[in-house]
């Protein structure tokens, strides 16, 4: 059979435009990731995710405080979700995939272990100079409420254990059974114990404005500590406290 030079050129050209098209269709771009800020469940887990501010690392800062244990680190974007490892207390980490779930929601699928269903926390109004912003769990108006909060962010990242052994409601639970009575007892845990990398990066960032609020507390930084207005042993009135620390590890 003879076959026509015009009719092998014609078929090669079309041949060549087939895979081109091909070709496009399957390297779509992925979707920018939008989806960013506080969100919860129904059995208070809080996530954030937030775009990195750094250089040296790409992606989103997640924050993760999930069954009681904070984790946190950067992800990279890898297609339409996050995907990668983040370090928590105590050397524990986590691998999880992070995707855009509903209208307005985020799916957490921790690696060989559970999903959880996140909404965005309930209306987060970041522009707001209301005196009474943390009025679920204080009295006290939102600028002094700020104000201690940057006192406690500070001596947080300063080692400053004195300081925050003060400020403290006792008794306190520390990751990950650790339970300190008093002053002394908190002094003497962490005396051979510094903030852990990964926590100090994300108290750093910590602006101390707008703090996530709900009915257990505030919460600092992605869950490192948690404030909330309570009753000691020296005095029955409502003082704003420390309720709960973590991200402490052995020097």
């Amino acid at each position: 059979m003879i076959i026509k030079k015009k009719s092998i050129a014609a078929f090669l050209t079309a041949l060549s435009l087939c895979l081109l098209l091909l070709s496009g269709c399957s390297s779509t771009e992925a979707k920018e990731w939008t989806r960013t800020g506080y969100f919860s469940d129904e059995n208070n887990n809080f996530l954030t995710v937030n775009p990195s501010d750094e250089e040296e690392y790409e992606g989103f800062y997640v924050g993760l405080m999930i069954d009681g244990d904070s984790f946190g680190w950067y992800l990279p974007q890898e297609g339409d979700s996050l995907h990668g490892t983040i370090p928590g207390d105590q050397d524990e980490e986590i691998t999880v995939t992070v995707s855009e779930e509903g209208d307005d929601g985020l799916l957490v699928k921790v690696d060989g272990g559970e999903t959880y269903h996140f909404l965005p926390t309930a209306d987060e109004d970041t522009s707001t100079e209301d005196a009474g912003y943390y009025s679920m769990v204080t009295s006290m108006s939102k600028k002094n409420v700020e104000a201690f909060a940057r006192t406690v962010r500070d001596a947080y990242l300063n080692g400053d254990w004195a300081e925050i052994a003060e400020l403290i409601s006792y008794p306190i639970t520390l990751y990950p059974d650790v339970t300190v009575n008093n002053a002394d007892e908190f002094l003497a845990y962490t005396s051979d114990k510094v903030v852990d990398d990964s926590d100090r990066q994300v108290m750093e960032e910590e602006t101390c404005e707008n703090m996530f609020v709900n009915g257990q507390g505030i919460c600092m930084g992605s869950g490192q500590i948690w404030l909330s207005d309570v009753a000691t042993d020296i005095s029955t009135e409502m003082n704003m406290h420390i309720i709960a620390v973590s991200g402490l590890v052995e020097k």
